[in-house]
């Protein structure tokens, strides 16, 4: 360890060998700032790269800055180094003309290492690694099970330089409720397993070569389960939580769950108990009610199941809010509220008091220092008097700071703000671009990288009415520091920099976490104005997709596609959320991956999928990517159920009426929750539900980012990475359409009365009327309804003939949502005679040559027959029956007399046409004729030979014979009398039975089989088969015939576009080409996950990122217009406004590449937005400079 001897250091050589020295280059990474406020100095130090190997040259370096004077020269700083808490070195060194001091050492002993640099009173401190670099790497494992429930766990190792597979036995050992055990493990192609079957509870650590490689949670049962709870509490008040919980198979869980609450208590920082609730489970949800301690500040709350806790999470406990407006209702005001102001002004706020008053009442006022960047500025604040005198108004004089940025001045609930112009400084590196030898695993990066920086004027916020003042600085020189050396630049006239500087790999190998290749450059400028960024080496990419058969993968050096095959190891698991950790159950697959494409078959389950791959990159679907920091990167996959609908992109008419339609499969419950607030709602019979959302900032655009789960009967998932975007001020809602005929049953020749109305709050474009027989399109009428809100009227129509009619009303708003709604009508036909039975002989009575009686009967005198034929049985009871028997009516026939006929025999024949039959897709065999007893359907087809009793006055039937005629397209039948008749047919009954699909992975194809049956008539035309994944349309099959009983298998091809979880749905017959008996079976889900996020926010800061440069370059673009037509106005000559004009041509080139990937705020997610869409806001930007300087 290092010690002190006489003022002289002393240094172990077992721990280091040191050269101390001073140099002008600060070699060496992470860069701390402090500002020393009494000598007003930037105090920089620290290193410049994260981690080194053990025996690297590590330069520790030491920068001091006066804002506005540049370098110190000739300054004594304090430099220590500790390992693990020893100081190790400890000089003092004097800065350089350029304000600098390093000192050099070689440590041989890997550890956490610290910095502290000290200049006079103010110290900076930072924190850096030394490794000696391992044999292998492989990724960690965290996994849960129960008593019973064997789980395997599989690492393939690689080797760090080459990347190949690492062939040596390694040693794994188990820790488990104290007894240790000791396997030998032999990789093949580097992957070694281990399959632990626990018999008791408790956690199992595993090791590999001592290497932590693992932790096992067994629990008492396989539970995961999730804390709806609001951010903040009220003291003293009951409050009600809620409660999700599912099994490992994704089933709602029922029983009961412990609630334990534990709370600090204002100025104590021990936790105190609050008591232990039962929260009682059924269906996956319950809730319980808790009493928040009078006392407490903030409460943790723990659900467990016997000692295993499931969830934690913490709560604010706060006051309710009062709703008076203050001491004796007043109010008070402070104004200006912003104000612009220069080093050393005194301004004159004026405060007013909503009525006159009498008294002393304190100002605060914070003041933000100017340290050189925009955050963790230090503040001082001053509380003052102002005294009130029978007034409602009096002046308060405030005096800027020299060294002020940013001030707060404050009365009770009054704010107002002050602001300083100060030089900011921001700068962005390119990843390091690299080759890879497969031939010698040899990784070579490039040896140099870009840096853009830009310098402009700001204040602290960004201020509308003042971004005339928001100017690039130019002719300004920019001091660039990197572990090569120092570099200058001076800025052009937008305030801008682009150069290139040199880099040099470090000796750790490439890829096996961001900290390894990682360095920071600091930049800064005269006025202390400074940025730090990093340098890193460019990370691969993976396109990953999932499907129950199995994963697809494909491997890509960037973001624009460019294949590789550097070798990678690629492992998947299924996984449930403990508090905040990714906990895989089941067993993990694992692959070493050396090509640039990946497809392995292996079935996987509907639910949550984590996929991780080695050495960290971006694992990627379409429009969201994740990565790690860390030796290998994770992202998270869902396969969302059939069934459930949830997008992204939603509108609300305001910021008070913001709701997301929620459709779950069936009926449940689901939450939403953010960091704003949370949610719970539920759905009905039909899972339809709402989501109602506060928008927690005023805007005409609302990003929420949070975590959607849900229960239903069937399914159930929690913990659903999501985000929702909501456009204020659009229409949300599809029109409303309501339409009836009167009468549905009417005589050839006679008007129906169609009867339409269709309204929308945000107004109509075309309201389409239609009537269409099986065959043709009868009647078609289009409404201009140019922005109506309601559209209504009536239509005559004359039925034709014996057949069946649909009225479709189709109506379309102006935001292009669309409605239908249709309705049936029938022809009937009405032949009334007079029938002689006074011979014996045979008599016939034809309807429209569709249905033909014969009838011979022992009676003399005439009996008048009234013959009804319709395309719709006209008796409820008797539809009802005929449709939930199974079967559809072609035709129903009711003879009725003046007088009871004797008869002997009748014969009925009953036409059909084969466009009938093609409408409903079933064959001729199914066609039967049957007879209405008073209380059911006779199938005569099914009674030739018999008498079967009836209601008629009869007393039964006689079924004497029956038959088809498929040539004539007829059935006959030969009964002992007349009475109520239909043709019929048994309708099929097509469903969805099961869905198998390929493990899916993003950008390939996967095999989806379908497997269809039919539980009613055979079918004899075509029918669709339809795939959809996360409600999107996949593909649709054509059918030919499927016989009754049977079942048949379609196969699809799906390359999902993108990663998450997805719902495979099948629909059979969408279209409703087949009638069928029942028409709410035919729809089935499967769900599939494709791969899950580490716990780090870069999707969030990519959507971020691109939101921020959405927002600039629509802002800037308005902005370029404005100027543009003042400069024409004032004259500005030709060759400037030439070069606006193509700085602007080119930022709408940069925004178009943007957009094809979509529209942008559809796209916030995805990475590859995000480059085009900078430059798209640097070339507006620059655009903008130029008829700024212009206009001076």
């Amino acid at each position: 360890m290092n010690t002190m001897v006489n003022g002289r250091n002393v240094i172990s050589a077992a721990l280091l060998v040191a050269i101390l020295v001073v140099s002008t280059v600060p070699v060496g990474a992470w860069i701390s700032m402090s500002y020393n406020s009494q000598e007003k100095v930037q105090v920089f130090g620290g290193t410049l790269r994260d981690w080194y190997g053990v025996n690297d040259s590590i330069t520790v370096f030491a920068l001091l800055w006066r804002p506005y004077g540049g370098p110190l020269e000739g300054r004594n700083v304090t430099i220590t180094v500790l390992r693990d808490g020893e100081v190790i070195l400890s000089t003092t060194a004097v800065t350089d003309e350029t304000g600098r001091a390093t000192v050099t050492f070689r440590p041989e002993t890997a550890g956490e290492y610290e910095v502290i640099v000290r200049y006079g009173d103010t110290a900076v401190e930072k924190w850096f690694k030394v490794i000696a670099v391992p044999p292998y790497y492989f990724a960690g494992k965290e996994a849960a099970t129960v008593p019973g429930r064997p789980v395997t766990l599989r690492w393939t190792l690689m080797k760090p330089y080459t990347r190949r597979p690492y062939t040596g036995n390694v040693n794994l050992t188990v820790e488990f409720n104290g007894k240790t055990e000791s396997v030998t493990l032999t990789p093949v192609n580097g992957t070694v397993e281990y399959t632990f079957t626990p018999g008791e509870t408790g956690t199992a650590y595993l090791r590999l070569d001592g290497r932590e490689a693992g932790t096992v949670y067994v629990a008492p049962a396989a539970v995961e389960a999730v804390i709806i709870a609001p951010h903040d509490v009220y003291r003293g008040e009951n409050v009600t939580l809620s409660v999700f919980a599912v099994d490992f198979d994704g089933r709602p869980y029922t029983g009961k769950l412990n609630l334990s609450v534990h709370y600090r208590a204002a100025g104590d920082w021990e936790l105190r108990d609050g008591g232990s609730y039962t929260v009682a489970l059924d269906g996956g949800y319950g809730s319980v009610t808790i009493t928040i301690p009078e006392n407490a500040t903030e409460l943790n709350l723990r659900l467990t199941i016997g000692d295993y806790t499931l969830d934690s999470v913490w709560v604010r406990a706060v006051d309710r809010p009062s709703t008076s407006t203050g001491s004796g209702g007043v109010t008070l005001r402070i104004s200006p509220e912003r104000t612009l102001a220069k080093p050393g002004e005194s301004l004159s706020l004026e405060i007013t008091a909503s009525e006159k008053i009498t008294g002393d009442y304190n100002v605060m006022v914070t003041w933000y220092r100017w340290t050189g960047n925009g955050w963790n500025l230090p503040e001082e604040t001053n509380v003052t008097l102002v005294h009130f005198e029978d007034t409602d108004s009096v002046y308060k004089r405030i005096e800027v700071p020299d060294d002020a940025y940013y001030g707060r001045v404050s009365l009770g609930g009054a704010v107002a703000y002050i602001y300083v112009i100060r030089p900011r400084l921001w700068a962005d590196f390119d990843y390091v671009d690299f080759i890879y030898d497969p031939t010698t695993g040899e990784i070579v990066t490039a040896n140099n990288v870009t840096v853009r920086a830009w310098l402009q004027n700001r204040t602290r916020d960004w201020i509308p009415e003042w971004s005339d003042l928001y100017r690039g600085l130019p002719n300004e020189t920019v001091h660039i520091y990197t572990p090569e050396g120092v570099f200058n630049a001076t800025t052009n006239k937008y305030g801008m920099i682009e150069t290139t500087v040199p880099y040099s790999p470090s000796s750790l190998p490439v890829g096996f976490g961001e900290e390894m290749n990682k360095e920071w450059a600091l930049i800064i400028h005269r006025s202390g104005a400074y940025d730090l960024d990093s340098i890193e080496v460019n990370k691969i990419h993976v396109q990953l997709n999932l499907t129950p058969e199995g994963i697809t993968a494909s491997k890509y050096y960037d973001w624009h596609g460019r294949p590789i095959s550097i070798p990678v190891v690629l492992e998947l698991s299924r996984f449930v959320t403990r508090e905040w950790d990714e906990l895989s159950i089941g067993d993990t697959a694992s692959w070493y991956w050396n090509g640039s494409e990946l497809r392995e078959e292996t079935k996987l389950a509907p639910g949550k999928y984590l996929a991780s791959i080695l050495p960290a990159g971006w694992l990627c679907n379409e429009g969201s990517c994740g990565t790690g920091d860390g030796v290998y990167s994770t992202h998270e996959f869902y396969l969302l159920p059939e069934g459930l609908e949830l997008n992204h992109m939603y509108s609300a008419p305001d910021l008070n009426n913001i709701t997301i339609p929620i459709r779950l499969p069936g009926r449940g419950v689901f939450y939403f929750r953010t960091y704003d607030g949370v949610y719970v709602g539920t759905t009905d019979d039909e899972g339809n539900g709402v989501l109602r959302l506060e928008a927690p900032y005023t805007s005409d655009w609302i990003h929420y980012d949070g975590t959607f789960g849900f229960v239903t009967e069937n399914v159930s998932i929690l913990g659903i990475d999501w985000w929702f975007g909501v456009e204020i001020g659009k229409d949300v809602l599809p029109p409303a359409v309501d339409v009836s005929v009167s009468p549905k049953v009417q005589e050839i020749g006679k008007n129906v009365t169609l009867t339409y109305r269709v309204s929308d709050d945000y107004g109509l474009k075309t309201v389409n009327i239609a009537v269409t027989n099986v065959t043709d399109v009868l009647l078609n009428r289009t409404i201009e309804a140019s922005g109506s809100r309601r559209v209504e009227g009536t239509i005559n129509f004359t039925v034709r003939g014996l057949e069946d009619y649909m009225v479709t009303v189709t109506a379309v708003d102006g935001s292009g949502h669309v409605s239908t709604k249709t309705v049936n009508f029938y022809g009937k036909a009405v032949k009334s005679s007079v029938v002689d039975f006074s011979e014996n002989e045979t008599h016939e009575i034809n309807v429209e040559n569709e249905t033909e009686i014969k009838v011979a009967a022992n009676e003399t005198g005439q009996v008048e027959v009234n013959v009804t034929v319709a395309s719709e049985i006209e008796n409820d009871t008797a539809k009802f029956k005929m449709e939930s028997s199974g079967y559809e009516d072609l035709k129903y026939i009711k003879v009725e007399t003046n007088d009871t006929v004797n008869y002997r025999w009748v014969v009925l024949n009953i036409t059909y046409t084969d466009e009938e039959l093609r409408k409903l897709g079933v064959a001729e065999s199914a066609i039967s004729l049957f007879y209405w007893n008073g209380s059911e359907w006779i199938d005569l087809a099914k009674h030739v030979g018999e008498t079967v009793k009836d209601s008629s006055p009869y007393g039964n039937i006689t079924v004497y014979g029956f038959g088809r005629d498929t040539d004539r397209n007829y059935v006959w039948a030969n009964v002992s009398h007349l009475s109520e008749y239909s043709l019929g047919v048994m309708l099929p009954d097509l469903k969805v039975v099961e869905i198998s699909a390929a493990n899916a992975v993003a950008g390939r194809e996967t095999e989806v089989s379908v497997t269809l049956a039919n539980d009613g008539g055979a079918v004899d035309g075509d029918f669709t088969v339809s795939l959809y994944a996360n409600g999107t349309l996949v593909k649709t099959e054509r059918v030919s015939g499927i016989g009754a009983g049977e079942e048949k298998t379609v196969k699809f091809t799906w390359t999902p576009d993108r990663s998450g979880t997805y719902t495979l749905k099948a629909i059979v017959d969408e279209d409703g080409a087949i009638t069928e008996s029942n028409e709410t079976n035919n729809e089935l889900s499967a769900e599939v996950r494709v791969a899950p996020a580490p716990k780090v926010n870069k999707g969030t800061a990519v959507t971020r990122m691109n939101y921020i440069g959405y927002l600039y370059y629509h802002r800037l673009s308005r902005r370029f217009d404005e100027l543009y037509n003042e400069s024409l106005r004032k004259g500005v000559d030709n060759e400037t406004l030439t070069a606006a004009l193509e700085h602007r041509k080119l930022a709408e080139e940069y925004y178009e590449k943007a957009e094809e990937f979509g529209p942008v705020l559809q796209n916030l997610s995805n990475p590859q937005v995000l480059a085009p869409l900078r430059r798209a806001y640097l070339e507006m930007l620059k655009a903008v400079r130029i008829l700024e300087e212009a206009l001076g």
